[in-house]
């Protein structure tokens, strides 16, 4: 009885060893609770949302450049809260940003969004803007792009509804939740 027993616990070391060496080799940042290090992550660049479409019209564009203000912020911050990226956003680069932004469209310049991430030093860029419908119907897109070979690295649209502040916050909600998943990344 004694020698099944040690060969039952001889087994049942040998498969906790295994299984720790597996758990080690599957997740090598558990040191940092499963979140990859600022360090580790990639620079990115984040332009500002642009709003396309039907605007609705002057009376709207007051709300409109303060909600595109306000999202594209919320944007980045998610992104460096959920350890996604080491989002490149310090006054510099948003004064940069702005003045590219002021000269031409970043959303459609034909690479110029890549000249500009270079100059901030980042590895990659990411392109957001909402096409608008109507005031129910809004198309959020976000277009990630490498900096030095100008690939397309991810493209996402995500419909949702209603042209006020809890409908683009939940968009871009959607859009975090979405890229942990791809991730893995746990919350």
């Amino acid at each position: 009885m004694s020698s099944l027993f040690s060969i039952n616990l001889a087994l049942s070391s040998v498969l906790l060893a295994a299984l720790t060496i597996g758990t080690a080799t599957a997740s090598p940042d558990d040191a940092s609770g499963g979140f990859s290090t600022p360090s580790s992550l990639k620079r990115l660049v984040v332009l500002d949302f642009k709003l396309t479409g039907d605007l609705g019209g002057s009376n709207f564009e007051a709300a409109h450049k303060e909600r595109i203000r306000v999202a594209s912020e919320k944007l980045r911050d998610e992104l460096k809260r959920n350890h996604l990226y080491n989002v490149v956003d310090d006054r510099a680069a948003l004064a940069v940003i702005e003045r590219w932004s002021s000269e031409q469209n970043l959303h459609h310049c034909n690479g110029c969004e890549l000249d500009m991430a270079k100059q901030l030093n980042a590895e990659q860029v990411l392109v957001p803007w909402i096409f608008r419908m109507s005031n129910l119907v809004l198309t959020m897109h976000v277009e990630i792009r490498d900096v030095a070979t100008g690939r397309i690295l991810m493209k996402k649209a995500l419909d949702f509804r209603g042209d006020n502040d809890i409908g683009w916050t939940r968009a871009i909600a959607y859009l975090i939740r979405d890229m942990k998943e791809r991730r893995n990344i746990k919350s």
